[in-house]
């Protein structure tokens, strides 16, 4: 497992960190900016987020057991949180500049 990968996450404090994932504030996720290849993959509107063999996963609460099963390498798991559409549609803005706020969504997002 590693957690080296940078990063680029938003937070419900409306707070923004780039840098190694590891060392990323657990909670409070609204965000995630991932570079696949030359893809820009957005992940947003789950319950955790687990960097996994370098590879960023989303997932709701039901799929948590089995990847305590497998193991959680410290500063691997962080928390996505729900807050108000306010702050969703503020930092939404942030992090997709030019484009219509819509409602949230669970999944991810490509673009460029």
């Amino acid at each position: 497992m590693t957690t080296q990968a940078l990063t680029k996450i938003w937070y419900d404090d409306e707070t923004t960190f780039e840098g190694n994932w590891k060392d990323a504030p657990a909670y409070g996720v609204l965000f995630i900016e991932d570079w696949l290849s030359e893809t820009k993959l957005i992940h947003m509107g789950a319950d955790y987020y687990l960097m996994r063999d370098g590879s960023i996963m989303n997932f709701r609460l039901k799929d948590l057991h089995q990847h305590l099963v497998l193991g959680i390498e410290p500063g691997a798991l962080k928390f996505g949180r729900w807050t108000s559409n306010e702050i969703w549609q503020k930092v939404h803005k942030r992090v997709f500049p030019g484009e219509t706020v819509g409602r949230g969504q669970f999944g991810s997002y490509e673009g460029n």
